[in-house]
Order: C-alpha cells, then structure tokens, then sequence
C-alpha cells in the first residue's frame, strides 16, 4: 500500500507547491473570478474507459517487470522515476485525484478488494447515509461533506479500513 499512497502524495504535489495548472470561471452573480483545477469530466473518453486504461497499465507494467526491469538495476530505476514522473504530470495537469481514479494501475487491483460491492468491503460510513464508502471528505460546521474532483463518487484510497 505504500507505493500507492507515495504516488497519490506525488500527483498532489503540483498543487501543494503552486505549480498546478488552472482554469478561470467567472461566477455570473458576482462577476468574480474563480480559478479552478481542470478535471476530467464523467462523459470524456478516459472517465468512461478508465478500467481498460488501469488494466492496460497493470499488465504492460508486470510483463516490463517480469521482462526487463527485475533483471537490470538501471530499468529499475528508469521504470520507478517514469512512474513517478507520470504522477507529477497527472497532478499538474489535473486536479483533485486524477492519477487514483483515472491511471494508476495498483487502483484496479484495489477495486476489487475494496469498492463497493468488492471481496473485501468494508462498512466505516453506513451511520451517515449522505456519504458512501470511501468518499473523500471535507470538515464542515453541519459534519462532513463531500470532496471528490470530477464527479467521482468513491476515490480508492480514502477512508478504507
């Protein structure tokens, strides 16, 4: 599970230090401009075809590693910065938890166990009907809302126990 956290920390680092990409929207009440992060919405390509793209991943990731990278310390290493090269640029190109939800290869694996409705599932949100499992959260006066980017209902690596 570490892998996947470094990498998740690693796609949010563009926005944590400022170099996130934004995109500007004028409220039409106020007339102020708000600058938010682009996301990827549910009717775009990569949203509807995400699984395929993860599983794509997945599997040309064990061939190179059963193929190339556990015999050669260099492809290793060539392999783990591309990896996380790969975050940085999700997560500067994106907002929210794109790189989760959208590339990362360990998130279909994960789906299984963990998602709704997966082998492992587990129960921690049942008490608060208005958030599903594994729903990423915000602090609010009236309890916890909801804070997921682009319409994703439950992010992989939130809250799950």
């Amino acid at each position: 599970m570490a892998p996947r956290v470094s990498l998740s920390l690693a796609s949010q680092m563009p926005g944590l230090v400022g170099l996130q990409r934004y995109s500007r929207k004028v409220e039409r009440r106020a007339g102020d401009i708000r600058k938010t992060p682009p996301v990827i919405s549910r009717q775009r390509w990569l949203a509807r075809n995400s699984l395929y793209v993860q599983f794509g991943l997945l599997f040309i990731g064990i061939v190179a590693r059963i193929l190339v990278i556990n015999t050669d310390r260099k492809a290793m290493a060539i392999a783990s910065l591309s990896i996380i090269s790969a975050a940085l640029l999700t997560g500067f190109l994106w907002g929210g938890k794109t790189w989760c939800n959208y590339f990362c290869p360990a998130n279909i694996v994960q789906k299984i166990y963990t998602a709704p409705g997966g082998i492992l599932e587990s129960h921690p949100h049942h008490f608060r009907p208005k958030l599903p499992q594994s729903m990423c959260r915000k602090a609010n006066a009236e309890g916890d809302i909801g804070a997921c980017v682009g319409g994703v209902a439950n992010c992989g690596d939130i809250d799950l126990q």
